[in-house]
């Protein structure tokens, strides 16, 4: 347990047994661990002082939500705390990605025991409004997050380039298209014919180019791709000009990756 702004901060899922005045915040999210998230950070602010914390998800009693976080009270107690989740995908040897952030203000009980539930909801734009986002939290990415009507009434490979690193007439190396053209397999040509190339068992065609298939985001094998589920093939999941806009990661082929 940690000790700060005037409170204990335990463990997550710990028991809270005291006499002390003491806040359990419950932190929910439609997020899943460990396939969608990793690591969860606390960060509790109070009286112009903040404290942070992070948490391991994955193995039992951390992957489930709600996870619980009690926060007890001692010395001279702030009356309020604004507490903030940000839920991570950590990889060792690379950044983590936020895919949520979520945070709520809250009374810290004078005597007793209160709750608070905290949702983190997932770290993703949706600026057309059409269910499909921008971002490494989204649950469905979109390759043209200006325009309502992508990807769900064609598929964003035709036309010119579009912010899911789509390519027009060119291979799409983020969505798993062998860069450079065909490569023959075992001594020859096999697989799915696909314009000039031929698409492995994973992949799929469309537009006359090889997509790495998926029915999950899981299924892409990088953060850096989503599942776009309406033709199960995975593009990028946050697109980018230059790497201005990638914070610690880097613009390679119109899509923010390691």
């Amino acid at each position: 347990m940690r000790r700060a702004l005037g409170i204990w901060l335990f463990g997550l899922a710990t028991a809270c047994q005291t006499d002390a005045p003491a806040l359990l915040v419950d932190v929910s999210s439609e997020l899943e661990i460990p396939g969608d998230t990793n690591n969860l950070v606390i960060r509790i602010d109070a009286d112009g002082e903040r404290f942070e914390q992070a948490y391991t998800l994955g193995d039992a009693p951390r992957d489930r939500w709600p996870q619980t976080l009690p926060v007890v009270g001692v010395d001279s107690i702030p009356k309020r705390l604004t507490v903030a989740g940000e839920l991570r995908v950590t990889t060792e040897g690379r950044p983590s990605v936020v895919v949520g952030y979520g945070e709520v203000e809250v009374a810290f009980p004078a005597e007793g025991i209160a709750r608070a539930p905290l949702e983190v909801p997932r770290a993703c734009t949706d600026a057309d409004g059409d269910g499909f986002g921008v971002g490494f939290g989204c649950s469905d990415p979109d390759c043209d997050d200006d325009d309502p009507d992508a990807p769900r009434l064609y598929f964003c490979g035709s036309g010119p380039i579009r912010d899911g690193g789509v390519r027009d007439g060119g291979p799409v190396r983020d969505g798993g298209v062998r860069d450079g053209g065909p490569a023959p397999r075992d001594g020859g040509v096999s697989g799915t014919p696909c314009g000039d190339a031929f698409c492995a068992e994973d992949e799929m065609c469309l537009d006359a180019e090889c997509y790495r298939s998926c029915t999950t985001n899981a299924d892409c094998g990088a953060i850096h791709l989503g599942c776009f589920t309406r033709y199960g093939v995975c593009v990028c999941r946050l697109p980018c000009r230059d790497s201005t806009t990638c914070g610690p990661l880097e613009c390679i082929d119109e899509c923010c990756q390691f």
